[in-house]
């Protein structure tokens, strides 16, 4: 007769699926630590410590209706990628047809260069500060290494080392938000209640963008890809998108806080980024120059990488490199090999990087041109979240996955709210 199973070896059983579960949904956590350093990067950081020092913590609510907005976006952008197996561009260049795919597509590779210049400029401040060397000139040895990265292996080569650099930068700033003691109750209050007047509009706008990428858009909806989310695993891919975006606006909320605390509040100016280095000088006392600069270097590396990629992604699916697959309807098959090696993908992250370096070699101020790169991002961003939410709102591109009625209705509510931020600041300008 069958031994009748025990109290412990059920607890057990228990324990062991649990921890199996558990163990499962770490080891397929990655695209969207990948995506979190594509927002945790020299123009982030720059935008944030503006934001800060010039408005102490009234932009706040900034950030957690930015990590609402990445969540939200980000999860429609991988589930489109497993689902569809397609990448954001590639499915909406059949939607808009040929006559609209070449401006979005334009739109794309503009808001990836935006990305692209800011992070070369925060790597060449770096090695400015370190080594003394001309922003040109380390701008230019940025770009090499970054090609050559690319060029030479996919993402997951370096996936580890990426994310490894974002928990060290966030882990400095978290620390920082203690040690350089907020007022917690303004804190919680400008988290939760909007402030927004003309004066605060573009920096508004600047942290929006530098949270919300549209290129991490579709970034994630390719790299996400290479990853089997088969069964219970498309849940495991939420919990990454998930946890990875709300780590990264906490680090976001963190280096406001410290700004407004080492700058605003003691009525200091930032006047660059060498300025900004005394966000460090809780933690790292006299090294925070050294230690700040470093993080630029690594920081502006990495996220380099992210951008040039996300910039070969938007435009292998918006522009005719290839030959459609017959009868294509939303969905676009690309052909074998096109994501890593073949010649598109590589001619995209190059002209990525080119238009990035011109950029970079007409920066006269790299902490306003680190912004201005950032507000870019936010008024591009609707370009990018409409088509997105319509793709995934239908049926016959999502299957059973299709955006539910609350999601969609949350996701139009946020287009409008980003939209009306975007009208707010042409009024703003204009006025």
């Amino acid at each position: 007769m069958a031994k009748r199973p025990t109290r412990n070896s059920l607890t057990y059983d228990y324990i062991r699926r649990r921890g199996q579960t558990i163990l499962s949904l770490i080891t397929d956590m990655g695209p969207g630590f990948l995506v979190t350093i594509g927002f945790i990067d020299p123009g982030n950081i720059a935008t944030n410590v503006v934001a800060g020092a010039s408005f102490g913590y009234k932009l706040l609510w900034v950030v957690p209706l930015g990590t609402l907005v990445l969540i939200l976006f980000q999860e429609m952008a991988a589930r489109l990628g497993v689902c569809n197996r397609s990448c954001l561009s590639e499915a909406v260049c059949p939607m808009v047809g040929p006559v609209w795919s070449v401006p979005l597509g334009g739109l794309a590779l503009v808001g990836s260069a935006a990305t692209v210049l800011a992070e070369l400029l925060g790597a060449a401040v770096g090695l400015n500060l370190l080594f003394g060397l001309p922003l040109l000139a380390g701008g230019l040895l940025t770009a090499i290494v970054v090609g050559v990265v690319i060029w030479s292996q996919e993402y997951h080569h370096v996936e580890d080392l990426i994310v490894a650099l974002v928990g060290l930068i966030g882990l400095a700033y978290l620390v920082e938000v203690f040690i350089a003691r907020p007022a917690w109750g303004e804190v919680a209050y400008y988290l939760a209640v909007p402030h927004l007047d003309h004066g605060s509009a573009y920096a508004a706008i600047s942290v929006l963008g530098a949270i919300v990428m549209p290129s991490n858009l579709y970034l994630h909806s390719a790299i996400v890809q290479s990853r089997d989310w088969s069964g219970d695993r498309m849940r495991h891919e939420f919990f990454d998108t998930t946890v990875s975006m709300i780590v990264g606006g906490v680090i976001n909320a963190a280096i406001i806080v410290v700004a407004a605390a080492v700058f605003y509040r003691h009525g200091l100016p930032v006047n660059g980024l060498d300025d900004a280095a005394r966000t460090l000088e809780p933690v790292a006392g006299t090294l925070a120059r050294t230690v700040f600069a470093l993080a630029l270097v690594l920081a502006g590396l990495a996220s380099s990488i992210t951008g040039a990629m996300a910039g070969s992604y938007a435009a292998g699916g918006f522009f005719p490199w290839r030959k459609a697959a017959p009868n294509a309807g939303v969905q676009v098959t690309p052909e074998p090999g096109w994501h890593h090696t073949s010649g598109p993908f590589r001619v995209g992250f190059l002209v990525v990087l080119a238009l990035a370096m011109a950029g970079l070699a007409l920066t006269r101020n790299p902490l306003a041109t680190m912004v201005l790169s950032q507000a870019t991002l936010g008024v591009l961003l609707p370009f990018t979240i409409v088509p997105l939410l319509i793709l995934t709102s239908r049926r016959e591109v999502m299957g059973k996955w299709v955006n539910t009625p609350a999601v969609r209705v949350l996701g139009w509510i946020i287009a409008a709210v980003v939209i009306g931020l975007n009208a707010y600041l042409l009024y703003t300008l204009v006025v």
